[in-house]
């Protein structure tokens, strides 16, 4: 992923107590996950750690590089830099016309003139997943003191719990904060 291509503040990394939320809610353990923003490797780590099967490489470049080989086999996972969300999305369902994927967006993307025009374009049908409380990201190896926006996971193609609110799930608090 080419530095340069992002303002120089968006690499935020997933703490582990997202992605396991995210993992206890769902069951994604029959995919070979695809993380395509590598970042610090740690989402990576922490996936491969709850062991699915993870394919990612540091050297990618989302923007320049062809996905891999039967690349919509595999189900993406990312927490993509923000400020290129908009990109993101478009690449991932109007060029590569990806139907399963989880994306973690900052929760006004959905709000979006962009973001409607996208899900209709590619007739998207989705779920949005809510993190018990902001999350927490982590820069230069160490926790943020704070998050002033909120977080949802993006959830395409992929089954979810049965609850009483229909396209919201919240995502109950699983295991240490500090993680």
């Amino acid at each position: 992923m080419s530095k340069q291509r992002f303002r120089s503040d968006d690499e935020y990394m997933t703490p582990t107590y997202a992605w396991s939320d995210l993992c206890k809610y769902l069951d994604i353990s029959n995919y070979t996950l695809w993380e395509p923003f590598y970042g610090s490797g740690k989402s990576t780590n922490v996936l491969r750690h709850f062991e699915y099967t993870v394919i990612s490489n540091q050297s990618y470049d989302f923007f320049k590089d062809a996905p891999p080989t039967n690349f919509a086999s595999y189900l993406l996972i990312t927490n993509p830099p923000f400020s290129k969300k908009k990109e993101v999305l478009e690449k991932i369902c109007l060029e590569w016309k990806l139907k399963t994927f989880i994306i973690l967006l900052p929760v006004g993307t959905i709000f979006t003139k962009y973001f409607n025009s996208i899900v209709h374009q590619s007739s998207l049908s989705y779920h949005i997943c809510i993190p018990p409380a902001r999350i927490q990201f982590v820069k230069d190896g160490r926790k943020t003191r704070t998050n002033s926006f909120d977080t949802c996971w993006l959830v395409c193609g992929i089954d979810l719990p049965k609850t009483n609110v229909s396209g919201l799930h919240f995502l109950n608090a699983i295991g240490n904060r500090d993680a």
